[in-house]
């Protein structure tokens, strides 16, 4: 008797990633700033729910844009 084998599944081209995964640690303090300041935007932008996640991205990118317009290529010395 052979194996059975199974039926080949038709592979999809990985398409480019648009999105990565990072698991971050922060402290407690950290985290009651971050749920206040989503609460504060869902205040200011009712029509947007604000999550924790939303909220990383959007200040890491505010901050990144801000540090590129100052000419800041380098925040911290030796990075």
């Amino acid at each position: 008797m052979s194996p059975k084998r199974r039926a080949q599944r038709a592979r999809r081209t990985r398409a480019e990633v648009k999105e990565r995964l990072l698991a971050i640690r922060i402290p407690e303090s950290l985290n009651e700033r971050l749920d206040a300041f989503c609460a504060a935007m869902r205040v200011e932008v009712p029509w947007v729910r604000m999550t924790r996640s939303d909220a990383v991205r959007w200040l890491i990118t505010a901050q990144l844009q801000a540090d590129a317009r100052d000419g800041a290529a380098q925040p911290f010395p030796g990075f």
